[in-house]
Formats: structure tokens, sequence, C-alpha cells
């Protein structure tokens, strides 16, 4: 409030006048209808706070509608299920994960200290639900952890697919591209769907 910097002598009459001139405004623009949109069936009440609730709810579930279908329009069509690599990009990748990953995440991608486990449920819990996008940028800008960004946007997808492989992801015939509008195609799923 402004009257709690100025000096105390000019505080406290300040107060109340500020105060009335801001019910004042406050009341002239619940008049003029600028903060409601529409006339408000409760005018003898002030401040009119079913009227606000009511609108506050109709506009958080519109907004929750539109981010829910805004949020379905762009699931990812596809999952690690569905042989997003081939087993010559999983091989390919292991000679890689080998030379620059092994030293952090162990050969059995368990992590360390510092480094988190590439395998089983502590990998899972963390990447399930997540499009494969996500894990390539991860990957791409912070990895190696001794020379960060160094590795190609190719080598990556090469060390994704064999992380995948040794999670016991199914190869398939398609190779893992490397571009990230078409990995976010592609979701990390900790259980086969059923229908797949």
């Amino acid at each position: 409030m402004v009257y709690m910097l100025l000096p105390q002598r000019f505080a406290t009459s300040m107060r109340p006048r500020l105060l009335r001139r801001t019910e004042m405004l406050l009341r002239n623009l619940f008049r003029i209808r600028l903060i409601f949109g529409g006339p408000c069936p409760y005018k003898r009440r002030w401040p009119p706070t079913e009227c606000v609730m009511k609108k506050l709810m109709i506009t958080a579930v519109s907004l929750g509608l539109a981010a829910a279908g805004t949020a379905l329009a762009q699931a990812p069509s596809r999952t690690v299920w569905d042989g997003v690599f081939t087993a010559d990009q999983a091989a390919q990748g292991k000679v890689l994960f080998n030379n620059k990953c092994a030293i952090c995440h162990g050969a059995e991608m368990n992590g360390a200290e510092m480094a988190p486990p590439l395998a089983g449920g502590a990998f899972l819990t963390n990447w399930s639900n997540v499009p494969v996008s996500e894990f390539f940028t991860r990957i791409h800008s912070t990895m190696p952890a001794n020379d960060p960004g160094s590795m190609s946007g190719q080598e990556v997808s090469l060390v994704i697919a064999y992380i995948l492989s040794f999670n016991q992801y199914p190869a398939g015939t398609a190779t893992l591209p490397s571009d990230e509008a078409a990995l976010a195609q592609i979701n990390i799923l900790a259980e086969k769907p059923a229908a797949k």
C-alpha cells in the first residue's frame, strides 16, 4: 500500500482517504460492468461473491476443457512398444554408450552417485508417459557430463535406441529419427498397451 511508504504523520491521514477512493473506483467499475461483463443478479450485495464465483467457475471449466482438447490433439501417435528403432541402431548405440555414457551410468545402466539409472524401474518411473523428444533433448543438451552437447542428433538417437533395447522394448524395421518433431510423436510407456 502507498500509505505505508509515507512518513508516519501522513500515513494516518492518507489511509482512510485511499481506502475510500479505492472502494469508489471498484464500485464504479462494477456499475459499468467492466469487470464482470454483464448484469449481476446480486446488485445489493457488495462484493457480489456469488456472481464472481459463478463466472470464475465457468471460466475455469472452459479453460480446462480447452486444455484437455489441445492435449488430446497433440497426444503422441506411437509408443516405444511399436518397434520404433532397428536392431542395427541398438548395436551401434551400444558402442557409443560404452564409449561415452558407461563411465557415469555404468555398463548395466544402473547409475551412480550423480548419474541416474537408465534401466529398470527407476528409469521407467522418471520417463514413463513422456515423449521420446524430451529424453532426446535431455541427452543432447546435457550429455556426456564431461562434454555436454558434443553428441550429434544421430548419435543421440543411436544411444536412445540402445537404451530402449536394453529396457526390453522391441526393435522394428523403422529407424529411430533424430529430429525432435518426429520423436515428439513417440511416447515412452512402462507397460505394453493392451491393444498392441
